[in-house]
């Protein structure tokens, strides 16, 4: 893809016209793996209400585990308006459970 390119380059403003393109024409497609993609689409665009909005979407669908760990990945870095790129790795590390929760899930399940 052509806006990895400009990422690599340093080039951030033209990586985002990049993607704002595939989203224009890419639309609506169907499925939730394309559902996924226009999802960091949106992020890495800064279009942070459309993102917040496929987000929500995307809480009410059937995802697999992975799906479900790019899915929590995706919430927290629109929640802290980060349009950086991000591994699949860094998905899979994102803790199931709300990072300020840890402690009293653990709490919890000692008892």
């Amino acid at each position: 893809m052509a806006a990895w390119s400009e990422d690599d380059a340093g080039n951030a403003d033209a990586a985002r016209v990049l993607r704002q393109r595939a989203l224009r024409v890419w639309g609506q497609q169907d499925g939730l793996p394309a559902a996924l993609r226009r999802l960091d689409l949106l992020r890495r665009t800064e279009a942070w209400a459309a993102a917040a909005e496929a987000a929500a979407w995307l809480d009410r669908q059937a995802l697999d585990s992975v799906g479900a760990a790019i899915l929590r990945l995706q919430h927290a870095k629109i929640a802290a308006r980060d349009s950086a790129r991000h591994s699949l790795a860094g998905a899979a590390a994102q803790p199931p459970v709300a990072p300020e929760r840890v402690g009293w899930v653990r709490r919890l399940l000692r008892r």
